[in-house]
């Protein structure tokens, strides 16, 4: 993915800044470019004048039409990229509420690092111990409530993510941040750095 992209979220709207990648054109209109050439190259006769012009007016509505500008919007770098984040926020919200921390274990890098103000000298090294201080979150009755995405800023391969959360944690209520660094290999991407911070 070259380029960058970078997604704010203000009163509900997402705003992106900084595009470009730009979705092509789909292949009805490289169907219809490759068809008028066909008969443009076969019939140069007077009689073939009505039938190009009739193809150029369809090739014209299809290109205005709502139906093609909301194609080009649904397929939309951006687009793609905030509801794909936003669905692996919900999975991670799930992996966590299921009781069972190893199933958070596909979401982080093997050498994560994670930093919070209750982790001892606040910061935890490597996905393993990151699983055994969840799984005792959990076990003393931890719950998320709510994780949203605030700011998606993409680079390239690396990725930052800020939330803001809520969770039950040992039956009190807390809310704080979250900012996560992620990176791509392929097409996955894992947290390899974790801050949280409480308010």
């Amino acid at each position: 993915m070259s380029g960058s992209k970078a997604i704010n979220q203000s009163a509900g709207k997402m705003t992106y800044l900084n595009l470009n990648l730009h979705p092509g054109p789909g292949p009805s209109v490289f169907f219809c470019f490759t068809t008028f050439a066909m008969i443009n190259k076969r019939h140069n006769s007077d009689n073939m004048k009505y039938l190009k012009l009739s193809f150029c007016s369809a090739l014209l509505l299809i290109l205005i039409s709502p139906g093609w500008s909301q194609a080009q919007t649904n397929t939309s770098p951006t687009d793609f990229m905030d509801k794909m984040f936003r669905k692996k926020t919900e999975e991670w919200c799930e992996a966590y509420n299921s009781g069972e921390a190893k199933n958070l274990l596909p979401f982080y890098n093997k050498d994560v690092i994670y930093i919070a103000p209750d982790v001892p000298e606040q910061a935890i090294n490597g996905c393993d111990n990151l699983v055994s201080y969840f799984q005792n979150t959990i076990d003393l009755g931890g719950k998320m409530i709510s994780l949203e995405i605030i700011t998606l800023d993409i680079s390239d391969d690396l990725a930052t993510v800020s939330c803001k959360y809520r969770m039950l944690k040992g039956g009190v209520t807390v809310s704080g941040r979250n900012v996560m660094v992620l990176r791509r290999s392929g097409i996955k991407w894992q947290i390899f750095l974790h801050i949280v911070v409480s308010v």
